[in-house]
């Protein structure tokens, strides 16, 4: 890293405080990492404020010295992933429904609760019950998340109305029952190439007054053809008991990976691809696709789907 004065402007601010947020901190955490105010990272993330080398180095020594061009990043790359609805499904299960059925005993001790919301309660715990019967009958692997859905649905069938339904099997529960049964290998990569798109997903904390990165896209360019390597990265469980040091933030992700990609098959994998339901509201695809589109090519790579007006 080419060392500058202690007051010497760091030109690259902005893309800098980028990288950061993309791996997960948030700005009140790179404030207290640089100590200085959170306006002032705002300013550095948007462009209007530049930082001198000394307020922004725990940054640099964290991330090194963006420069662009080429670079290599050291990814946590999960494989061969299924989903096991088994033991552990169940347990989660058997939670959310003793959860509910002390819900149910206490909207019975009060006389204003409608009729309809003990309706929904009673037939989410029978749902539940249902569910968890028939995995412990016979345990289940599905073999993508479609397969996941698909066995979701035909429960569905019970039920006339979608909004109903919506409410007997919620977007929170469906998404802690495909963490419940989750599995997959793991091993540690290093990608190295030109780094062409980098897209965060971000959604609300419970409490509203801050939000979080879920998952986030990188495309990186080979330096041999013209093909692609596609990460996708999602934020890891953590236990609410441990603490994680904010610095150490881009530990707490895992990464699909997808190599040797040209840019109309990744373009047509993102129209398809599905997002985990309990963020599902958070993303806009039409904005992720003309980003991408417009990142292929700003970077010069002729795309079937762009047309050149003469």
């Amino acid at each position: 890293m080419n060392k500058q004065p202690d007051n010497a402007k760091y030109l690259n601010t902005k893309e800098l405080v980028v990288r950061a947020t993309d791996d997960g901190l948030t700005q009140k955490e790179i404030a207290k990492l640089c100590k200085v105010h959170q306006s002032v990272v705002s300013g550095w993330k948007t462009g209007i404020i530049t930082a001198r080398w000394k307020k922004i180095n725990p940054l640099i020594e964290k991330y090194g010295d963006i420069q662009g061009g080429n670079e290599s990043i050291v990814y946590c790359r999960i494989s061969n992933a299924t989903y096991k609805f088994d033991e552990n499904s169940v347990n989660y299960l058997k939670r959310v429904t003793r959860s509910l059925l002390l819900h149910e005993m206490k909207l019975s001790e009060k006389k204003d609760v409608s009729e309809g919301v003990s309706k929904i309660i009673e037939t989410r715990r029978s749902t539940l019950e249902n569910i968890t019967s028939s995995i412990e009958k016979n345990p289940i692997n599905f073999e993508t998340i479609d397969d996941v859905y698909a066995y979701l649905s035909s429960f569905k069938n019970q039920y006339d109305d979608d909004l109903f339904y919506s409410l007997i099997l919620p977007k929170d529960l469906q998404s802690g029952l495909l963490e419940s049964a989750h599995r997959y290998d793991k091993k540690y990569v290093k990608v190295s190439g030109e780094m062409i798109f980098d897209y965060s997903f971000s959604a609300p904390h419970k409490s509203f007054d801050d939000e979080f990165s879920w998952m986030k896209w990188s495309i990186i360019a080979s330096d041999k053809n013209s093909k692609f390597t596609w990460i996708i990265s999602k934020k890891k469980h953590i236990r609410d008991s441990v603490k994680v040091d904010p610095t150490h933030e881009h530990a707490t992700w895992l990464s699909e990976i997808y190599e040797e990609l040209d840019a109309e098959t990744i373009i047509e994998s993102a129209k398809k691809y599905k997002v985990d339901p309990l963020y599902d509201d958070y993303v806009d695809r039409d904005v992720l696709l003309f980003s991408l589109v417009h990142a292929f090519t700003q970077n010069g790579y002729a795309l079937k789907c762009v047309s050149t007006i003469p």
